[in-house]
């Protein structure tokens, strides 16, 4: 797999590091093999989560249902477009062979 995914924590719009500098590492169960370190959120990152989350809450609340829709149609189509990679990854963190 040559895709380059992203390991930090996504906050209030942008990829941070976790505050700690911490790292948890992703096992595949079978061989044990390190598939990727992600940074670890403590409750300073939550906190800090959670207040964006709240900061932003009322512009998604006025949104519209047709807004609401073509974001999550945006999102859909993202996911769709990364399936494989998706894929590979839910896969091989639990054990599963891949093809």
């Amino acid at each position: 797999m040559t895709a380059e995914i992203e390991t930090r924590l996504y906050i209030d719009g942008q990829f941070i590091n976790a505050r700690s500098g911490k790292l948890l590492a992703i096992y595949n169960p079978t061989t044990e093999e390190n598939i990727v370190d992600v940074s670890e959120a403590d409750k300073d990152d939550i906190d800090i989560a959670v207040r964006a989350a709240s900061k932003a809450f009322p512009e998604w609340q006025v949104k519209s249902t047709f807004e609401r829709e073509a974001l999550f149609l945006k999102l859909a189509g993202l996911i769709e477009r990364d399936r494989k990679e998706i894929a590979h990854l839910d896969a091989i963190s639990m054990g599963m062979p891949t093809s």
